[in-house]
């Protein structure tokens, strides 16, 4: 995810999804905006986690990111 933020230039939003429910992994994602979420997954929270990231961190793919 990083390299393609970098490829891009622009802010992607990223969810990790892991069995590791670590604080350090979820430190280390904060730093990086990625939400966690850890196995196994509930549908509807996946669901819900990616209509917010969309709406707190915008689409990448509108006309005016476009070249």
């Amino acid at each position: 995810i990083l390299q393609i933020r970098q490829m891009f230039g622009q802010h992607v939003p990223a969810i990790l999804i892991t069995a590791n429910r670590g604080e350090h992994l979820r430190k280390a994602a904060a730093q990086q905006h990625f939400a966690v979420m850890t196995k196994p997954v509930k549908l509807n929270r996946l669901r819900s986690l990616i209509a917010w990231k969309i709406r707190t961190e915008g689409r990448a793919d509108t006309d005016e990111s476009r070249p």
